[in-house]
């Protein structure tokens, strides 16, 4: 990896390097050892959303201090953070090892997350989530409520709710 960055800037002092920029830099090959290396020169709001980071749940709770949890400031109304973080390896294990840090309105959100109707149940109180701006994320949709309809649930809601319609269906 240092190959990387000497290719990259030359033999030139860390000053001249832009430690931000590199955060968000996706294509490289982002190591354990190599984020330890420079733990004191990364941008942590930045690395929070690299979906490229090896994250485990031994790397979180290492720089557990260091990582931004939830969007911020010129980035709240977009998924940024750990909790905007796609690429995570996301379970109920992960999730309960950090309780306290996963900011709701963000993690509302996130695709990545092993949505179903019973992790809805079991977390919507434990994250706060805020049951009104789910319907927003496709994810949810995808692996939650999509496998539970049908085009006979589809015909009997269009029915009940659009009758002058239903027979076009």
């Amino acid at each position: 990896m240092d190959a990387v960055l000497t290719k990259s800037f030359g033999k030139s002092s860390d000053s001249s390097i832009h430690w931000d920029d590199l955060c968000k830099n996706e294509a490289m090959e982002w190591t354990k050892e190599f984020i330890a290396k420079y733990a004191e020169k990364w941008d942590w709001r930045e690395m929070s959303g690299n979906t490229s980071i090896p994250f485990t749940e031994a790397l979180i709770k290492k720089y557990e201090k260091k990582w931004t949890w939830q969007s911020t400031g010129r980035d709240e109304w977009r998924l940024s953070g750990l909790s905007g973080n796609p690429s995570l390896p996301w379970s109920e294990k992960l999730i309960d090892a950090f309780m306290t840090k996963w900011a709701a309105r963000t993690i509302t959100q996130n695709t990545g997350l092993p949505w179903s109707i019973e992790f809805i149940k079991k977390y919507k109180d434990k994250l706060r989530l805020p049951m009104n701006e789910l319907h927003t994320n496709k994810g949810i949709w995808d692996k939650a409520i999509k496998p539970l309809v049908d085009n006979e649930v589809i015909e009997k809601l269009f029915a009940k709710y659009f009758p002058p319609i239903a027979g076009l269906i």
